[in-house]
């Protein structure tokens, strides 16, 4: 019943952790290039005096990528549980920190959106359209 507990489900064999992490392995490059874009459009963000308020988060989810693939890549090559767990951990703050980061897109576009409803009545009040 508790087949996740279960260290052999149905006969097949416990898998180790680099099994379980080689698709991630397999796009490592991809972290890769990810973490760089990241770093260089937050620091292009950042040259704006706006862009600084919220550039540094771009810069440190790529940071946090760079890190899962460089502990990935060392974890599965080393045979390094350790490793990989430093890695996956880089990766859910990456992750948490992006899920913020659309959070607040979402609630600014909510509040952009009542703005402009609210600006069109307004003009509609003043131009004489409910009279």
């Amino acid at each position: 019943m508790d087949e996740f507990r279960d260290p052999v489900v149905a006969g097949r064999s416990p898998a180790s952790a680099a099994d379980v992490l080689e698709p991630l392995y397999g796009a490592r490059g991809a972290l890769k290039f990810l973490a760089w874009a990241s770093i260089v459009v937050g620091a292009l963000q950042c040259l704006s005096i706006v862009g600084i308020v919220v550039g540094w988060l771009p810069i440190w989810i790529g940071v946090l990528l760079a890190r899962t693939a460089d502990r990935l890549e060392r974890g599965v090559e080393g045979q390094d549980g350790p490793l990989l767990r430093e890695g996956m951990e880089a990766l859910a703050q990456g992750v948490r920190i992006q899920a913020v980061l659309v959070l607040i897109g979402v609630a600014l576009t909510l509040l952009w959106l009542v703005g402009l409803v609210l600006m069109a009545i307004g003009m509609a009040v003043d131009s004489g359209a409910f009279r």
